[in-house]
């Protein structure tokens, strides 16, 4: 299991939640309309570099479209089913995480956190700020807490150019991907007392990240443990 797990904040969302960013995707695409066929029709017929354009800022914006729950594939919410040990239980499972889950992801929504930036503007007020703004963007209260502990309780200064461009960014990593992702493991292995549960993190960068955005202060980025992968299912098939 990689990029995330279905119990995270970015890994189901409800299907009227999902509509509401359809319609505004709509709009922008010029496709508005009372009916909900008509919608589908046209976003159909618009190109995917079309979708691609108007959607760059998805993200940052929380209109990025997640996997909708309460239909066949998931039928309740995910985190739901993972308390009430309502999945499938008769497969082994593989998870893990990077160092820097986050890095990726707010570069894009901070382009000041580009690791590009020779000089960066950025303080130990800034790296705190932007991470009490991205926890409103979640629709959470507790954004000052969060960057308390990452900025202020780490005795981060305002000199420490990466490592304050690191704290936001696993404030995010921890809060979308890593927590969670060790959350499901944990809760599959007690639900399953058959299978085999296997967990990794990765620590070493590769010569060559899987993403060439991905250099400088950003760390072991998101995907990077694609290149280890192969050779972790041959030496658990193996040995």
């Amino acid at each position: 299991m990689q990029s995330g797990s279905p119990n995270s904040y970015l890994g189901s969302e409800s299907k009227d939640h999902s509509i509401v960013k359809s319609k505004s995707l709509a709009t922008s695409l010029n496709c508005s309309t009372t009916s909900m066929a008509e919608m589908v029709k046209c976003l159909r017929s618009k190109t995917t570099d079309e979708i691609i354009k108007i959607t760059k800022s998805a993200r940052a914006n929380g209109e990025s479209f997640e996997p909708v729950y309460g239909e066949d594939l998931l039928p309740i919410k995910p985190y739901e089913a993972l308390e009430k040990g309502k999945f499938s239980q008769n497969v082994d499972l593989m998870f893990g995480t990077v160092k820097e889950e986050g890095s990726l992801f707010v570069e894009s929504i901070f382009p000041a956190l580009s690791p590009d930036e020779k000089n960066p503007t950025i303080t130990a007020s800034k790296a705190k700020q932007y991470i009490t703004l991205m926890f409103l963007m979640f629709k959470e209260k507790y954004g000052d807490a969060v960057a308390d502990f990452y900025v202020t309780s780490q005795g981060l200064k305002d000199n420490e150019k990466d490592e304050l461009r690191q704290a936001v960014g696993r404030a995010f990593g921890d809060y979308h991907i890593t927590c969670p992702t060790v959350l499901y493991g944990e809760a599959f292995a007690l639900h399953n007392k058959t299978n085999r549960v296997y967990a990794y993190r990765v620590t070493h960068r590769p010569a060559i990240s899987v993403l060439p955005l991905c250099h400088g202060w950003m760390g072991v980025c998101h995907g990077d443990d694609g290149r280890y992968n192969l050779f972790l299912l041959l030496y658990i098939y193996v040995f």
